[in-house]
């Protein structure tokens, strides 16, 4: 399960202070991770079976009839993963944008470096897809975010865009006839050829 809310619904205290309740959980489930919402980024989760996914923190909304809004601080939340044999229990969860890379630690202390664009962006109440081949009796411990500088954030940021860019104009140049004429004309231009050569094949030597 998983809840949203605002910062602002967790009031300041001491160091001392118990705190307030995030969310009311079920019997046997504990709180496993954090994450801070960021408008142009996503959720990632993962099992401890190698199972993870991205989901969209707008699924993190309540839908009602005067619109769409944050949940309440304290209530039981909302699904964030369908969990089972397949996936295991939900071992941790990042924010994560496309640009970014992550490492996957097992507890046999295998590790994976992965990038986030790779990992499929699904729905909450989904399994996800597999992120790691663990060995037999192997688990899924923990997942952390690769940290790289920001000179080497901006160059992938430029370079998506440079790609982003050249996709579009292949995509417009694709969708003219060679040449850049349309067909219309290029149909004309051959029409208009046939007429001026069956003249000359009749006209006598």
């Amino acid at each position: 399960m998983s809840i949203r809310f605002s910062e602002s619904d967790v009031r300041s205290m001491g160091r001392a202070a118990g705190g307030v309740k995030g969310i009311t959980l079920e019997k046997g489930d504990e709180v496993v991770a954090q994450a801070v919402v960021i408008p142009d980024a996503a959720l990632l989760v993962a099992g401890e079976n190698g199972i993870g996914k991205r989901t969209s923190f707008d699924e993190y909304l309540v839908q009602s009839e005067s619109g769409t809004r944050r949940q309440s601080r304290g209530g039981k939340g909302r699904i964030t993963m369908k969990v089972g044999e397949k996936t295991g229990g939900v071992i941790g969860a990042l924010t994560v944008r496309d640009m970014d890379e992550i490492m996957l630690i097992t507890v046999g202390g295998q590790m994976v470096r992965t990038f986030v664009k790779d990992i499929r962006e699904a729905g909450r109440n989904t399994m996800g897809v597999k992120l790691v081949n663990l060995d037999p009796g192997d688990k899924l411990q923990a997942i952390a975010p690769v940290i790289m500088s920001s000179r080497k954030r901006l160059r992938l940021m430029l370079r998506a865009e440079v790609i982003f860019r050249q996709r579009r104009f292949t995509t417009s140049a694709a969708s003219l006839p060679s040449g850049g004429r349309s067909a219309d004309s290029a149909n004309d231009g051959r029409t208009s050829s046939k007429p001026a050569l069956r003249n000359a094949e009749a006209s006598p030597v």
